[in-house]
């Protein structure tokens, strides 16, 4: 009995132990930001959305920034669903390139094309709905649940080019986001079918190290599939502008066109202006940074590739639809003098305020013409 309660008063000592140098570990995580802590939460209709009410701290070598998110879960401030009388409302849809955690929320372009509006004396609001990871379905989704309440004069879509294959699931292998189909001529949409258990995945959430661990095994999951799928050697979101993609992508670009004309004629159908928006490669703009991309990918000196194929179908797309569309390859190569990304392919402030300046005059067309 005495050696029982021994081995027991051990235990109970080495958990203690054992949870006193993870709080330790924790409070250091926190403190020194090593990572990035939660930022979404799953949504029966869009998959995630951004933690509600939150503010996001996101630190990187290359920048230190904070996001507030607001109570529906996008990187905003609160706006009354009524729109005030006089106000003319711009709506940005669009996964991390529209979210810009790489600037603080004053400093994205959004914010730049608002500020710069009220300068000219214009009663001008910028809705942002970016989430990191959404995909052309997912944004399609968010206007209609969520953007078309707050009554947008103009709504801009953002595409990239792995918008492709995150709206066919054979490509994504994620369970954990909606995704359509067309079916008999007709969109049909088919909600998430989450891999994990919502409530727990909540509960990690309380800690940033579980977090990390859970986002890590996802991620190494979702990656191991992605390559035993194509198996090229190319990054995944690299694909849709190889010559010769995986056969998929045929039926992504087809899906992908649906949705974007669908939502194009929806915006118009509720006395809104549509604008599409293309999103460059960082290869695009800062060609002399192509060396380096070969070399981390050495794959792609046997495969043929264009950089501007995703912005030559799309561009497609705009001109059957008669969509207003802008091509920001060209005009980002001739401002940007200095770098404009940040390691991981995304602007920093010096490419989120050449975006601003090339969207500005766009935006101004469309809104004063209301």
């Amino acid at each position: 009995m005495q050696q029982t309660r021994a081995v027991a008063l051990s235990l109970l000592a080495m958990l203690i132990v054992f949870f006193v140098l993870f709080l330790f570990a924790e409070v250091m995580v926190r403190g020194f930001a090593l990572f990035p802590g939660p930022r979404v939460t799953a949504h029966p209709l869009l998959g995630s959305v951004m933690i509600p009410g939150a503010t996001l701290r996101l630190r990187t070598p290359e920048f230190d920034t904070l996001t507030t998110v607001n109570s529906l879960g996008f990187p905003d401030a609160e706006h009354t669903p009524s729109k005030p009388a006089g106000v003319l409302r711009i709506a940005f849809l669009g996964d991390s390139f529209v979210e810009a955690a790489q600037v603080n929320m004053q400093d994205r372009f959004d914010k730049l094309i608002e500020r710069s509006f009220r300068e000219q004396g214009l009663d001008v609001e910028t809705l942002n709905f970016g989430v990191g990871g959404f995909g052309t379905d997912q944004e399609y989704l968010t206007y209609h649940a969520f953007a078309r309440n707050f009554s947008p004069d103009v709504v801009v879509l953002f595409f990239v080019g792995n918008d492709l294959r995150n709206n066919i699931e054979a490509l994504e292998q994620s369970p954990n986001k909606p995704y359509f189909t067309i079916e008999e001529g007709v969109l049909s949409y088919r909600p998430p079918r989450f891999s994990y258990n919502v409530g727990l995945r909540q509960l990690l959430h309380k800690s940033f190290i579980l977090t990390e661990l859970a986002n890590t095994i996802v991620a190494s999951r979702k990656q191991a599939a992605m390559e035993h799928i194509t198996n090229l050697g190319v990054p995944p979101y690299f694909e849709a502008y190889l010559d010769h993609p995986p056969d998929e992508y045929e039926q992504a670009r087809e899906l992908t066109a649906r949705l974007i004309t669908e939502l194009a004629d929806d915006v118009r159908e509720d006395g809104a202006t549509f604008v599409l928006v293309s999103v460059p490669l960082k290869q695009q703009v800062h060609p002399d940074s192509d060396g380096q991309f070969l070399e981390q990918y050495p794959a792609l000196k046997e495969l043929r590739y264009n950089y501007s194929s995703v912005d030559a179908w799309l561009r497609g797309v705009a001109t059957e639809d008669g969509m207003r569309f802008v091509e920001l390859a060209q005009p980002l190569k001739e401002r940007c003098i200095r770098p404009c990304y940040v390691v991981d392919g995304h602007w920093n402030a010096e490419g989120i305020r050449r975006v601003a300046e090339v969207l500005q005059p766009v935006m101004e067309v469309e809104v004063i013409g209301k």
